[in-house]
């Protein structure tokens, strides 16, 4: 049977530092990041009938502060997915949740928060802060430079690996790692490995902490 198709493309020009958040997705999200104050959203839907596409509910609204993409997740019609790509400034506050399908990130000069995806998520390059939980999938991220919030990340039924850039100077804790560590990293120092289950480690000069916690899968540390 053919799938019934639709699409929404929309632009905007957000403000400086925007909050961009994307959230109840049944479906692939995709966010590429530029230079520059303007962002698009393409959504495409798939779905069985006519009558399901016109039934769905998605919500692309520009607010003082940023952009907020919500579709209806397990509230909406049956059987319609959607993949919905963006290309946002380069330097915002990003947050995905609630999505069932992968995640791909471009690179973020901000805070970058996933929560609720059922699916793998891979972010190019944090530049700022990262927080990850509830992931039921892999988790692939290359970490640049933190700030004071550092990284946390928890609860990733999953691998992880962690790309340590060459500048990148930060502590790191992990606890109730179900898998091996892998690392590659030249400027990193660890103690408790290779006893995977918890560990101590120390990146370049150390500074902002790395935290991760529940992770069911190995966990890889190479170089970016």
């Amino acid at each position: 049977m053919p799938m019934e198709r639709d699409e929404i493309h929309r632009s905007f020009r957000l403000p400086a530092h925007a909050s961009v958040q994307v959230a109840g997705i049944d479906g692939e999200v995709e966010v590429e990041t530029a230079p520059g104050e303007m962002a698009e959203v393409r959504v495409t839907f798939a779905a069985r009938s006519r009558e399901a596409l016109e039934a769905y509910r998605l919500s692309i609204e520009a607010t003082p502060g940023g952009l907020v993409v919500r579709g209806a997740g397990s509230r909406g019609p049956g059987g319609v997915r959607l993949r919905v790509w963006l290309r946002v400034p380069r330097q915002v506050e990003l947050r995905v949740n609630g999505v069932a399908g992968g995640v791909v990130v471009g690179e973020v000069e901000g805070s970058v928060r996933l929560s609720g995806i059922v699916g793998d998520v891979r972010v190019g390059r944090v530049s700022g802060s990262l927080k990850a939980s509830g992931v039921n999938g892999g988790v692939s991220v290359a970490l640049a430079a933190l700030d004071v919030r550092g990284a946390r990340l928890s609860g990733i039924n999953g691998a992880v690996e962690l790309r340590i850039g060459d500048e990148l100077n930060a502590d790191l804790q992990v606890g109730g790692l179900n898998g091996e560590v892998v690392t590659g990293a030249a400027r990193m120092t660890l103690e408790g490995w290779p006893r995977a289950s918890k560990l101590r480690g120390r990146i370049g000069s150390g500074g902002a902490l790395i935290s991760l916690s529940g992770i069911n899968g190995r966990l890889s540390l190479p170089p970016a």
